[in-house]
């Protein structure tokens, strides 16, 4: 017996490639694994920027803290130019003196700083002598 052949366009099922449905399944596949990598990307930039932030912040209240520090014994600490450079970067900056009763010529310096991303505060405490301006 002999067979009939087939015409041109169809192929034998041994014969080697890939099916449609083969294929559509592959892509379909890859293109997941493509969009959580292109996800854990953009969390991976996110988290950096806001380590730089932080990072900024934290260099910022630093030297906050460093001229609280040189100037506590005359009292002459001024706030307001450190509240206009945050400002300035979109932060706000709040310095509260809470005096310290049970220790005389003392008080507790309270700084906080808000960098307005997603409620990112970060905040400082020192004890300073005298009072300040």
């Amino acid at each position: 017996m002999m067979r009939a052949e087939r015409g041109a366009g169809f192929r034998d099922r041994g014969s080697a490639g890939f099916t449609l449905i083969e294929t559509l399944c592959a892509l379909s596949i890859l293109a997941l694994c493509l969009a959580g990598v292109t996800q854990i990307c953009t969390e991976a930039l996110r988290a950096r920027a806001r380590a730089d932030r932080v990072e900024v912040a934290a260099e910022f209240l630093e030297a906050l803290a460093a001229d609280l520090a040189l100037n506590q014994p005359s009292g002459a600490f001024d706030a307001s130019s450190w509240v206009t450079r945050a400002s300035k970067m979109g932060w706000r900056l709040d310095i509260q003196r809470i005096p310290m009763p049970e220790f005389e010529g003392l008080m507790s310096v309270e700084i906080v700083l808000e960098t307005g991303q997603r409620g990112g505060r970060i905040r400082l405490n020192r004890i300073c002598r005298g009072t300040l301006s």
